[in-house]
């Protein structure tokens, strides 16, 4: 079982003042401060200050990759894509902690890292001793916790309806800096969208005491993010998202205006979203489709990757399982095995009132995809001259921007072998 890091936003009140750092030092360019009092140990970048007390176990030796590897992501993140550099840091470096090390240092949680506030409003990360230890996922984690620092002082989006995109971003770019360690943890997260595809991307699940799949489904929905910069544009899509946001509280009708831009339409993109997820059709897809293999195989009463599967004599046109329905933003699979030879038409039949993108994926030597065109609320589509053996996916992705939470799609489908 692989557990997630979950983000924390921690607000402190007071402040503290600046200062320099010991004497026989270098001089820095960006001041040194102190929130919570001197800290035993303090080690300088160019734009972080790490510091621990003498409580705990911390190697010098990580103390250092981390510090390097949050240069890394500022570089990544500021210098390259361009974000704005979060609110204090132009002229001090931000507090990385080492936390419940003793003085100077807030309290961490044993094994998280998470980004926070100090005293005095200026963003910082918090990490504990067991994370920095864990020098492949702490520097991993770098760029997504300092990602958060970039989005709290954005200040766009900061509401429940965009929070899972918050995660979902900052997992992204945990992927951009640092793609050799994304297998440290955050890669795994896939697995939370893609084995409950039906629950919105909107779904935000609170953490809780003992670990649940659906608890990493924010995280998870990445694969959204990575699908727009890769198949709809660049990573300039996602800065826009937030800096370009304004007082609109919902991102997806952020991403519909900018998508416009590119001549299509959210509904449209996330309908073939849906349908490029059936096999993994990106990049690194062969990395993620073990990714979620795996996670299929920790948690197969949860897997619900395909909410049906049809045998090579069809099924007549009739109702998806009740259990499974997709939300606003959710999407369903359902799977025949092995087609037989010949010509199949697989019919679609809307039953609620859910705009629906409707697409037919043939996995075989040469996977293509076919777009069920729907009037009236049904469709079909016939897909002619199947060699035989070949997998069917039949994607059905629901949109409804007035839908209440929790609120599901219902439709009919059919496979008929001619």
């Amino acid at each position: 079982m692989r557990l997630l890091a979950v983000a924390l936003l921690v607000v402190a009140c007071n402040r503290a003042p600046d200062r320099q750092p010991d004497a026989g030092t270098e001089v820095p360019q960006k001041t040194v401060r102190d929130s919570y009092g001197p800290a035993a140990h303090v080690l300088l970048s160019a734009n972080f200050a790490l510091k621990w007390g003498d409580e705990g176990q911390v190697a010098p030796q990580h103390a250092q990759a981390l510090l390097d590897g949050l240069e890394q992501a500022w570089a990544a993140e500021i210098d390259h894509l361009g974000y704005p550099v979060p609110t204090g840091c132009d002229v001090s470096r931000m507090n990385v902690y080492i936390g419940s090390t003793g003085a100077g240092t807030p309290a961490a949680y044993a094994g998280y890292a998470f980004a926070s506030h100090d005293p005095d409003g200026t963003p910082s990360l918090v990490y504990s001793t067991q994370r920095v230890a864990d020098v492949r996922k702490a520097i991993n984690s770098a760029a997504h916790e300092f990602f958060h620092t970039i989005q709290f002082s954005i200040g766009t989006l900061a509401g429940d309806e965009a929070s899972w995109w918050w995660e979902a971003t900052a997992t992204w770019m945990a992927e951009e800096v640092f793609p050799d360690t994304f297998d440290a943890g955050y890669l795994y997260a896939i697995g939370s969208y893609a084995l409950l595809p039906h629950l919105s991307l909107r779904h935000n699940e609170p953490p809780q005491s003992e670990w649940q799949l659906v608890q990493g489904h924010q995280y998870g929905a990445w694969i959204f993010a990575r699908d727009l910069t890769e198949h709809h544009g660049d990573a300039t899509l996602l800065r826009r998202s937030f800096v370009e946001a304004g007082s609109e509280p919902d991102v997806l009708r952020v991403i519909e205006r900018l998508l416009a831009e590119r001549g299509t339409s959210v509904v449209d993109a996330f309908g073939t979203f849906a349908a490029r997820n059936t096999i993994w059709d990106y990049a690194n897809g062969a990395r993620y489709r073990d990714a979620v293999a795996e996670m299929a195989a920790d948690y197969p009463e949860q897997d619900h990757r395909f909410v049906a599967d049809v045998p090579p004599a069809g099924v007549p046109l009739g109702p998806a399982p009740a259990a499974t329905l997709p939300e606003h933003a959710g999407y369903n699979v359902i799977r025949m095995r092995a087609a037989p030879a010949g010509d199949l038409t697989i019919r679609f039949r809307a039953t609620s009132t859910a705009a629906f993108r409707v697409t037919a994926v043939i996995d075989g030597s040469a996977p293509r995809t076919i777009a069920m065109p729907i009037a009236g609320g049904q469709g079909e589509v016939t897909l002619q001259g199947l060699a035989g053996g070949e997998r069917v996916f039949l994607t059905v992705a629901a949109w409804s921007w007035a839908s209440a939470p929790g609120e599901v799609f219902a439709y009919d489908y059919g496979f008929i072998p001619l």
